[in-house]
């Protein structure tokens, strides 16, 4: 309860931030704002109930503050054009977009710690089963589908995009292989750790090669997604991370994904001559994948403040994606572009127009903003914060919310960095294919084609 109360103080002083902000940038407010974030965080960890403080949130939190409130710390006004800032865009709207952002924040900390009592007792032992023949199945469609993919040129076309001399809509046509391989492997992940021990490295091993391919190409999204499913699972399933482990784990993660970024902005260099060239004073580059996203947080905020409440018409793909072929027909139905009605590109058309050949994607602050101004801002973010909680303490009983909350865990990093709706087309047919495999293991098939099965009876009767 007095988490509570801490947390609605921060959200009361999150509120006046956003009535004092003015339209220019304010060094010290920014300074503030991000000195009461890290405050309120460290609060958050030192109260928690769980006892156990590797989850969604400690990525979350690590996250949300560099795609943020990095740029305003540690770049603006000394290096503003740093990376792809140097794009025309309005600087002035830096600090009021600051304090939106920890406006939603304090109202995600308010939905994580709500009062509604949940009963979870820590550590957690879940109270159901994956059995063999479902964790081979799920094991034969991952192998299955990564081989369909590369077959059909699908690797090849995402390794061209990454290496500049792809497009990354002409990935759309091997988009479903892809999709089922990547839920299919986050369900080996979320639930490798409930095997024999025995069994657990050639499963890892499997998905350790399949991470290795994808690296390849220069994509990090599902591989980011893999790693914090086998950590988070390891802390709940196997032993509890120290937080000198968790730390360090981190670090070497963040680290590794810059140097990708790096190899696949600079391909002519080796890996050991980026390392030896980069200096000191640029250790926080390395969080610059998240940091770079504040620009859609400034160009989404300054939109939404130009612009009335655009509620539904920039969601209107991202809640139809469940349904395979929905956007062509949206598009047709509304007769606007297809930027206009997802709101993983509307920053790429406020900026770069229509048609553009690369995209800037989304900030999840900006997208909440543009929809519903600062109510929806406060709404939608107060939502997800009791969903992750919601999610988490149901887990323990039901084997399809377990799911649910490690697939919000493979998103904790890149969730701030997307739209405000969670990849619904993600969430529905993951579920979707773990309740196939479940039925397929356990339906009744002497029952369907009408066989019947010997009972204890039958066997005493004379031949």
């Amino acid at each position: 309860m007095i988490a509570w109360f801490i947390h609605i103080a921060f959200a009361i002083a999150s509120i006046v931030f956003c009535a004092i902000a003015p339209a220019g940038f304010d060094s010290h407010l920014c300074q503030t704002i991000a000195a009461c974030y890290c405050v309120q965080t460290l609060l958050y960890f030192l109260f928690n109930g769980k006892k156990n403080f590797v989850g969604f949130e400690f990525f979350f939190c690590i996250a949300f503050f560099f795609a943020n409130f990095a740029y305003p710390l540690f770049y603006y006004p000394d290096h503003e054009n740093w990376m792809f800032f140097f794009y025309p865009w309005n600087r002035a709207v830096i600090t009021r977009a600051t304090a939106i952002a920890y406006l939603g924040y304090t109202f995600f900390m308010l939905g994580i710690t709500r009062w509604v009592k949940m009963d979870r007792k820590e550590p957690i032992k879940v109270e159901f089963s994956i059995s063999m023949n479902q964790y081979l199945i799920l094991f034969i469609l991952t192998v299955a589908s990564f081989a369909l993919y590369v077959y059909f040129g699908g690797w090849a076309a995402m390794r061209a995009v990454y290496n500049g001399s792809g497009s990354l809509r002409d990935v759309g046509i091997y988009s479903y292989i892809y999709v089922i391989f990547t839920l299919c492997i986050y369900l080996m992940a979320i639930f490798v750790f409930h095997l024999r021990q025995a069994q657990w490295w050639f499963y890892l091993l499997t998905m350790g090669v399949c991470i290795l391919l994808i690296l390849a190409t220069g994509s990090r999204t599902v591989v980011l997604a893999i790693g914090l499913i086998l950590i988070v699972g390891w802390n709940n399933n196997v032993r509890r991370f120290r937080v000198w482990e968790i730390l360090i784990v981190t670090l070497i993660g963040v680290f590794s994904l810059w140097l990708i970024m790096q190899t696949r902005k600079e391909g002519n260099n080796s890996v050991m001559a980026i390392i030896h060239s980069m200096k000191p004073s640029e250790f926080v580059d390395i969080f610059a994948d998240l940091t770079i996203n504040g620009m859609n947080l400034y160009i989404l905020v300054d939109y939404g403040m130009k612009h009335t409440a655009d509620l539904f018409n920039g969601m209107l793909i991202d809640l139809a994606t469940p349904i395979p072929g929905m956007a062509k027909y949206i598009v047709a139905w509304t007769g606007r572009p297809y930027e206009t009605l997802s709101a993983q590109e509307m920053s790429t058309y406020i900026m770069l127009g229509e048609n553009s050949s690369w995209g800037m994607g989304c900030n999840m602050i900006g997208d909440a903003f543009r929809a519903g101004k600062y109510i929806g801002v406060a709404l939608s973010m107060f939502l997800i914060g009791s969903f992750v909680k919601a999610s988490y303490y149901r887990s323990r009983t039901n084997i399809y919310w377990y799911a649910v909350y490690y697939l919000l865990v493979s998103y904790a990093v890149f969730y701030v960095r997307g739209p405000i709706l969670f990849p619904l087309r993600v969430l529905c047919w993951t579920l979707l294919l773990l309740w196939g495999v479940r039925s397929l293991t356990t339906f009744d098939w002497n029952k369907l084609f009408g066989l019947k099965q010997p009972d204890s009876s039958d066997k005493n009767e004379p031949s």
